[in-house]
């Protein structure tokens, strides 16, 4: 659901309008010891490209901080940057934040737009940091980004589901831990808006589904509710 970002995280009036107003509440996506920390929020644009704040938190023991911040752009992906003020982002995605005041921020919106190919289930950004010496690199998982631009809902039936299933020629298997989906109907209301697949049937804490892939054709999903996690 919709929630207000940390008061002592503030992002711009002019950055939330980029979100269409209001965003979900922000993930930490990565955290040092010191408090610095990583935030990203997802939304949607017009077009179906994936809007997604990276917002950069001073929360370390530095009073202010020189910081330098990479976008490492996944495979088939191409961006372009704003935010408040503008950052000025070089060709391969490099920009600075000058002065970064302790318990300060500053916030990126990125639009991202992915080329149809092959589906990547790696498929995530990377963002390199570095603050003097001492360089990290965090990374923002496939769950954060729309895919409209590479799956499109695929209204097949159970018995569909089940002919082609072992007619696939490839397989992947893994797990994911999300401690923010806890019923099958939470997973069918983030996977419909996010991933862009259409669920085929719920059966108890188990969830198929199906999306149509330009190049590869039909992807078939089936996922298993867990405590915390799903695997697939």
């Amino acid at each position: 659901g919709a929630g207000a970002l940390p008061p002592g995280f503030p992002v711009p009036a002019s950055v939330m309008a980029m979100l269409g107003g209001a965003s979900q509440k922000p993930t930490v996506v990565f955290k040092r010891a010191d408090g610095f920390e990583l935030a990203a929020v997802q939304a949607r644009a017009p077009n179906g490209a994936s809007l997604l704040l990276i917002q950069h938190r001073n929360g370390s023991s530095q009073p202010a901080a020189d910081v330098r911040v990479q976008y490492l752009l996944p495979s088939g992906a191409t961006a372009t940057y704003a935010g408040d003020p503008p950052p000025s982002v070089s060709y391969d995605g490099q920009a600075a934040l000058p002065l970064l005041a302790f318990n300060g921020s500053a916030s990126h919106v990125l639009t991202l737009t992915a080329a149809p190919g092959p589906l990547d289930l790696n498929f995530q950004l990377r963002v390199r940091i570095v603050q003097g010496a001492r360089q990290d690199e965090a990374a923002i998982p496939a769950a954060f980004f729309g895919f409209q631009s590479i799956l499109s809902p695929a209204p097949v039936s159970e018995q569909q589901f089940g002919q082609n299933w072992g007619a696939h020629p490839e397989e992947k298997r893994f797990e994911l831990t999300v401690n923010s989906i806890q019923s099958p109907e939470q997973y069918q209301a983030s996977l419909e808006t996010n991933l862009n697949l259409k669920v085929v049937k719920i059966i108890g804490k188990e969830v198929i589904s199906a999306g149509q892939h330009g190049v590869l054709g039909l992807c078939l999903v089936h996922a298993k509710l867990g405590a915390g996690k799903i695997g697939f």
